[in-house]
């Protein structure tokens, strides 16, 4: 697309987005599995030469290209794909665009590999290695493309008949739009409340429709030398075998805050954030946040999560991306919040020194203070 030529006529940007390399920006937490992947890429021979990663975000991509806005596209993605937010918002920039009524948006409930969720103790559909799994897969991933190539290709006037939003919700099926987000949630606030508990256990504090009185301060103590762990083998096929995080949220530096179970199911559906205060005794600090789903046994997934790079006392408005999940009743919410998670995000040294270069850390003291809020677009009743 870069070049711009005249036959270039639609495509099909898939778990992809203009705004790769923002990614790489100082002002963002490096994410290590996306600077392994950009390095192995363009250290191999035959490939670009010279400075891979800039040190700003790359100039002239606050805006896709005049030529990218004529271009009829199908956008493809999946709920849990590193490069998710990357690519909706591609897809939100196109739908202002002189070729809007030609955009068309299909998100599954999967990751970058394109592994669908599945429920725990079911084997998943390895179509890398499985020819009989890969030929079930191929009309799940090509068909919409076909078809959407086509119509075009081929010079048929007008718009393709087709559904402009097609998305799965996840433990549930797929469901139709003409929007997305989609128009139809109550943007619900669930306050943290119980501060006093969000590191005694798993389920630490709690998450509550209404404020819970004055907030208490809550402060863990963030060791470089022993990071929060990643629990995922692989973050670009993570649903091959999405993790119980359950046993890192009893770590004494991992704040909790957990609802409690539902009674009737509801759908989140569309994006997702946290605000928060937060403090502490270094120049700056990380702030990892995750949004998981707690099965009544205990174990818990994770739907959603950010990072933030936050200096000095600050009000911090945490992007934690899109979803549509269905939370089923007898299950709870839970938020988790950390200073690592390695090897996901690189590890703050705890004091001012370039965290890529090192010489020595020091534990760093993390204080979350004043309100505190998660805000869900929700269909349905949650409580």
């Amino acid at each position: 697309m870069a070049s711009g030529h005249p036959a270039l006529r639609a495509i099909v940007p898939r778990v992809t987005g203009s705004r790769f390399m923002d990614m790489f920006s100082p002002a963002v937490v490096p994410k290590l599995p996306l600077y392994e992947w950009v390095l192995h890429t363009f250290t191999t021979p035959g490939m670009l030469d010279g400075a891979v990663l800039p040190t700003e975000p790359l100039a002239g991509l606050d805006a896709l290209p005049e030529y990218a806005t004529h271009m009829a596209s199908l956008h493809m993605g999946g709920w849990w794909d590193n490069l998710q937010r990357s690519q909706l918002d591609a897809w939100h920039w196109t739908g202002t665009s002189p070729a809007a009524a030609h955009q068309f948006l299909r998100m599954n409930a999967t990751d970058h590999e394109d592994f669908e969720l599945c429920e725990d103790g079911l084997p998943y559909e390895d179509h890398e290695v499985d020819d009989d799994a890969l030929a079930r897969y191929l009309p799940r991933m090509l068909d919409d493309p076909i078809k959407f190539l086509d119509h075009y290709l081929s010079g048929r006037p007008g718009r393709w008949r087709a559904p402009r939003v097609r998305y799965r919700v996840a433990n549930s099926g797929w469901q139709l739009a003409d929007r997305w987000p989609t128009g139809d949630t109550t943007l619900v606030e669930l306050h943290l409340a119980a501060g006093d508990r969000a590191l005694a256990g798993a389920d630490g504090g709690a998450l509550r429709p209404k404020p819970d009185g004055p907030a208490t301060p809550v402060t863990w103590t963030h060791n470089p030398p022993n990071p929060v762990p990643y629990l995922a083998e692989v973050e670009w096929s993570q649903l091959s075998g999405l993790p119980d995080e359950q046993a890192i949220h009893a770590r004494d530096d991992v704040a909790t805050f957990t609802s409690e179970a539902q009674d009737t199911p509801f759908d989140i559906v569309g994006p997702a954030e946290v605000v928060l205060s937060v403090d502490a005794d270094a120049p700056s600090t990380h702030v990892i946040v995750r949004l998981l789903d707690v099965y009544p046994s205990g174990r818990a997934h994770m739907v959603l999560e950010g990072a933030e790079l936050v200096s000095g006392p600050a009000r911090v408005r945490g992007r934690l991306g899109d979803t549509a999940y269905w939370i089923r009743p007898g299950h709870r919410l839970r938020l988790a919040i950390s200073s690592s998670c390695f090897p996901l995000y690189l590890v703050h040294p705890g004091n001012n020194e370039d965290p890529w270069h090192v010489s020595r850390s020091r534990p760093a003291r993390q204080t979350l203070h004043g309100r505190a809020v998660l805000r869900l677009p929700v269909r349905g009743r949650l409580g």
